[in-house]
């Protein structure tokens, strides 16, 4: 097995992690969130074999790993600077919903421009304040 094969099972792996991350966030999506995509239908024992099996399958690929004297990869950032990105996101995401852009779904009223325009100021705020608070804060 050459260099770029070795590479490409990493890759590969770290792709099947990553999926699996998304199967537990589907067997257990975030109580915060006001939205979800996927009933809680899993019973208690379906969960837990379910989770075996994720357990099994990164067991699986850490122990392949290890025979084939294959590292992980290193992190691709700090935890602070993606969010740091993902709140710049929601910034932009934000922008969207000001009375400007949101005539383009079609007229608005004097009342809907006023309540866009306080949904985007509250909910502007409360972003900047995070991205003040990240900026201020030192990465470890």
């Amino acid at each position: 097995m050459n260099e770029n094969h070795r590479q490409a099972l990493v890759v590969k792996f770290r792709h099947i992690d990553d999926l699996l991350n998304q199967v537990r966030q589907i067997l257990v999506p975030d109580s915060a969130s006001l939205f979800t995509n996927y009933t809680a239908d899993a019973s208690p024992e379906q969960h837990k074999i379910i989770e075996d099996h994720l357990l099994k399958l990164r067991e699986t690929m850490n122990r392949i790993m290890t025979e084939l004297n294959l590292p992980p990869p290193s992190p691709v950032c700090g935890a602070l600077w993606a969010v740091q990105i993902r709140t710049n996101d929601a910034k932009l995401a934000l922008a969207g919903l000001e009375a400007k852009q949101m005539i383009g779904y079609g007229p608005l009223s004097e009342q809907d421009i006023k309540v866009f325009g306080e949904i985007s100021a509250e909910l502007g705020v409360t972003l900047e304040q995070l991205e003040l608070y990240l900026a201020s804060e030192p990465a470890n």
